[in-house]
């Protein structure tokens, strides 16, 4: 049962990284290239900078966390 629970936790996150990641490079993307990114799709890509936001101090905070403590970056605890 535990297996499969965390294969669904796994699939969520994944989705969800797709989605606050794909989306702004999307519409980097068609903005480079010059394309309109239409109006509906303002509220979508500021979520997802939102969200690409919050990601990145959690993910700053915890590498400085363990920088602090003196771990590995792909470790949990002290060699």
């Amino acid at each position: 049962m535990y297996l499969v629970w965390d294969g669904l936790k796994s699939l969520i996150a994944s989705l969800a990284s797709l989605l606050f990641c794909g989306v702004p490079a999307a519409a980097g993307t068609a903005f480079l290239l010059g394309y309109p990114i239409p109006d509906w799709a303002l509220w979508p890509l500021g979520v997802a900078c939102a969200g690409l936001a919050v990601i990145g101090l959690v993910l700053s905070f915890g590498f400085a966390r363990k920088a602090w403590r003196g771990v590995s970056p792909g470790r949990d605890r002290r060699r």
